[in-house]
């Protein structure tokens, strides 16, 4: 089913009973440059992109074409709406995908992940099966098969929740180190004595 408005380029290939919604553009070129004395100079990207069998892509959604191979979407995978797959990306079958995520290029995401929404996640990272990344995460570091991964920098979930606790007790850490200074500066008894301050 391809609604009104999907754009799908030419050398794309598209699997049974997918679903493309409205205004998603499937085959655009990749962002991809070369830097030269006279500016940036344009790479043309030459490859596809390769959406398997019931798939669904959101509205509003970008897959670029890959530079030279294939940009692929695997067999049963979901894709929420206004999420950016860039070109040589690579996703496995069943992986879960929501809203205004960008995968930058050369990404391998492997079977069963789930990706939380505003997820942003650098080039040339592996995301292992079953791997799931909670909302507005970046993640710059290869993620491991079943890990949950959190934050900015995406770190491991258990790690960063001990940090949040941690951060929380900062208030009261910062009142016992004034109390602590303010008594370290008031002179002693002896001294008030003598000289009356």
């Amino acid at each position: 089913v391809i609604h009104p408005g999907a754009k799908i380029l030419d050398r794309c290939l598209v699997g049974k009973q997918s679903i493309i919604h409205a205004n998603a553009v499937i085959g655009a070129d990749g962002f991809g440059y070369q830097v030269t004395r006279q500016g940036l100079r344009k790479i043309t990207h030459i490859g596809i992109v390769r959406i398997g069998n019931q798939v669904e892509i959101g509205a509003n959604c970008m897959i670029d074409r890959a530079m030279f191979e294939e940009t692929i979407v695997g067999d049963a995978t979901k894709i929420d709406n206004a999420v950016h797959i860039a070109h040589n990306v690579k996703i496995g079958i069943s992986t879960a995908i929501l809203a205004q995520t960008g995968i930058a290029g050369s990404v391998i995401i492997g079977n069963g992940c789930q990706i939380g929404g505003q997820v942003a996640i650098k080039d040339h990272v592996t995301i292992g099966d079953g791997a799931k990344i909670v909302s507005k995460s970046a993640v710059m570091h290869d993620v491991a098969p079943g890990e949950t991964v959190c934050g900015i920098p995406a770190i491991p979930f258990s790690q960063w929740k001990r940090i949040t606790v941690s951060l929380a007790k900062v208030p009261d850490i910062i009142k016992l180190a004034k109390q602590f200074t303010a008594q370290a500066h008031q002179k002693p008894a002896w001294w008030r004595r003598l000289f009356g301050a």
